[in-house]
């Protein structure tokens, strides 16, 4: 007698962990880090590529360099929503106690970076500008300083204090160029100098702690660090070559010299530091983002399930699954950048709306194949709602007057929504398996000529060069140059009769005793096919 399957499949379990147990029983290795690679993963073929620069998104938020390739012909078919849970299933859950201390640790490096980057006379005038920009309403507060969009007392505030603070803050950077300007002077001593470091010390300090509480999204002021870097690069490339022209006794390499020394002379000035100086000022931001960027990365590995939880509510929506998680991630990222743990709130709780906001705007802008803009997404959703009450209410579907008059929009602009409504589908979309090819292969092209139309054309060509053979070489001639039968080009009465050397009339007599002949009954019946008699 069988034993049931259950039952079977336990015993199958228990031989299998007592033989593992064995003495002589080797052991599978336990796997850790990533699987090895295999080498047989073809590269050059188009939809591969995509996978891979698919897989590299997904596992760039994860921190990791792992990405699982497989050689064989199913690795296409892998469910990546499958490996990317399994990837993130390492990760253990974060706590409350966990979260407190990475949020405390993401303000603190985001502080102290943002503390880094403005001891510097350039990034102290990009933020001064910055915030000239809101006081003249060139750009909103909440672009530029971490501060809630809706919050319009605070705007307001602000705006009032920069009006005061700004004035006092452009006086203190003037005075701290002034103050470099004799640092860099050769003539002074080395006293003088250590004066003046000190001195613009106080400046860069005193600057500082009247910015900082304005608290300037970063994203504003790295465009800063990004320019010193390409001027520290260009200040190293002219030190080299000064080094180089160093005891050069000829006029052009003199001339060069102070050429290379009036431009370093020029970009000390613009940087506010030394070129020594602007290295460590470089070597310490670094530091200092690196710090920050960590802070990020642990914070955001830890809530990771917080993004697929949420973007599960959002299936069946128009995108794929794995683009929600995408998606979500991009606002994990956001809320990054914009959370304050000072404020008291839990960093799943703010992030929970970031989230939220970057899938829904995800699916109203990529849902589709045709955008529909944002507002007009609204009033449909809005239409399609009515339109199910309806339904409900009277048991039939209502007609477009009916809506209009509920929702309170033209007729017109109802017909116009619900034509948006309409499901379209993408020429480039595969069928099939995907390996059959486009719909838009299906389409027929009006422009190309079909096989018939080829054929019918190849039976002319024939006809005509046969009837042309019962001419004369010169006929023959004349009209395949004023015809363009030959090379398509189509010449003009001179052009051939400088070709045959005979003047112009001549050649139109020669045209015209030419289509005389073909015109005859026995010659226009071998074309007569080939057109459709006109109705009398």
């Amino acid at each position: 007698m069988r034993p049931p399957r259950g039952l079977a499949r336990r015993v199958c379990k228990e031989r299998a962990s007592r033989d593992s147990r064995s003495p002589g029983a080797k052991r599978p290795k336990a796997k850790t880090g990533a699987p090895k690679v295999s080498r047989g993963w073809d590269t050059s073929c188009p939809w591969r590529r995509a996978i891979l620069r698919r897989r590299n998104a997904v596992y760039g938020v994860l921190g990791g360099a792992y990405i699982p390739v497989m050689a064989s012909d199913t690795a296409r078919e892998q469910d990546l929503v499958k490996v990317y849970l399994n990837q993130m299933s390492v990760i253990p859950p974060i706590s409350v106690e966990e979260e407190r201390v990475l949020a405390r640790e993401l303000e603190e490096s985001r502080a102290a970076y943002r503390r880094r980057i403005t001891r510097n006379g350039y990034s102290l005038v990009h933020a001064i500008r910055l915030l000239e920009k809101i006081l003249t309403g060139q750009l909103p507060v909440d672009r530029v300083l971490l501060i809630e969009a809706n919050d319009n007392q605070k705007k307001d505030r602000i705006r009032k204090d920069l009006a005061v603070v700004l004035p006092v803050v452009r006086r203190e950077v003037a005075e701290h160029q002034r103050l470099f300007r004799a640092y860099v002077d050769p003539a002074r001593s080395p006293e003088e100098r250590a004066l003046l470091r000190r001195a613009m010390g106080r400046h860069v300090e005193e600057t500082c702690h009247v910015l900082l509480p304005y608290r300037i999204q970063m994203s504003r002021l790295t465009p800063a660090i990004e320019q010193l870097e390409v001027l520290s690069a260009r200040i190293r490339i002219l030190g080299v070559r000064r080094d180089e022209l160093q005891g050069g006794r000829s006029n052009e390499q003199k001339h060069e010299l102070a050429t290379i020394e009036s431009e370093l002379a020029e970009l000390t000035y613009l940087c506010q530091a030394t070129p020594s100086a602007l290295a460590l000022y470089l070597e310490h931001v670094e530091q200092g983002k690196q710090r920050y960027e960590n802070a990020k990365k642990a914070l955001s590995r830890k809530n990771l399930r917080l993004v697929v939880s949420i973007a599960k509510k959002f299936r069946n929506k128009g995108l794929p699954f794995l683009d929600l998680i995408q998606e979500g991630n991009t606002g994990l990222m956001k809320a990054l950048d914009r959370y304050q743990a000072s404020r008291g709130n839990k960093f799943s709780t703010y992030a929970t709306w970031w989230i939220k906001q970057t899938i829904t705007r995800s699916i109203a802008y990529q849902s589709r194949t045709v955008r529909i803009p944002i507002h007009a997404i609204n009033n449909l959703n809005r239409l399609i709602e009515l339109r199910e009450d309806f339904l409900k209410k009277n048991g039939r579907n209502p007609s477009l007057e009916e809506m209009a008059r509920v929702s309170e929009l033209p007729v017109k602009e109802v017909t116009r929504l619900l034509e948006l409504h309409r499901s379209s589908l993408s020429l480039d979309q595969p069928y099939g398996n995907g390996e059959e090819g486009h719909f838009g292969e299906l389409i027929e092209d009006q422009k190309s000529e079909t096989p018939v139309e080829a054929s019918q054309q190849a039976m002319l060509r024939e006809s005509i060069q046969g009837l042309l053979k019962t001419l004369s070489y010169r006929e023959r001639e004349v009209l395949k140059l004023r015809y363009g039968l030959g090379d398509g080009y189509t010449y003009t009465l001179e052009e051939v009769g400088a070709i045959f050397k005979v003047s112009r009339e001549r050649i139109r007599q020669i045209e015209v005793g030419a289509l005389q002949k073909l015109q005859l009954p026995q010659r226009r019946s071998k074309l007569k096919g080939f057109w459709e008699e006109s109705p009398s």
